[in-house]
């Protein structure tokens, strides 16, 4: 869930396999935009809560509505993903770790 790299700590995770054709991925890994193991710990714990929510949303609608679920939808999935974990700007995280 959480490496260490030379520039910083990233989130790493395996997407389940009954989600890869899904999001079209095997592992979402993201930089953390920090070298602290303590902030890097709280951000990689919101992630987590993060990708298991949206595997619950993808599996729910595979579940009830599987016929629903088009191309475009599994991109906004993935899109989703991406954006409700990683930080808008690097800037504004430090300004956090500063404060």
């Amino acid at each position: 869930m959480l490496q260490c790299r030379a520039t910083g700590f990233y989130f790493r995770t395996r997407v389940p396999s009954r989600f890869r054709d899904t999001l079209k991925k095997n592992e979402i890994c993201f930089s953390l935009f920090t070298r602290s193991r303590k902030i890097a710990l709280i951000r990689a714990g919101t992630a987590y809560e993060r990708t298991q929510a949206l595997f619950a949303k993808i599996e729910h609608a595979m579940a009830h509505e599987p016929w629903i679920i088009s191309d475009e939808e599994k991109q906004d999935y993935a899109d989703l993903l991406r954006r409700s974990i990683l930080p808008r700007k690097p800037a504004e995280l430090r300004k956090q770790e500063t404060a």
